[in-house]
């Protein structure tokens, strides 16, 4: 999403926000990232509706892993 944000030093106001990009159908596998210099997004999908050879795996928790 995009919006317009507009700073007062009593409030932040945001207004007009719009989809960037269409959303995918639900279930669909999607990945988005910004380019480092904000120029751009990234964008990985299936062809053709195809499912990835591999599960996903959430990890949870992980910083309190960063600390070991």
């Amino acid at each position: 999403m995009a919006a317009t944000v507009d700073l007062q030093a009593s409030a932040v106001r945001v207004e007009g926000a719009k989809p960037l990009f269409p959303q995918p159908a639900l279930g669909a596998i999607t990945r988005v990232q910004p380019a480092r210099d904000g120029s751009r997004f990234l964008t990985w999908e299936p062809v053709d509706g195809a499912q990835p050879d591999r599960p996903m795996v959430v990890i949870q928790n992980w910083a309190a892993g960063l600390a070991k």
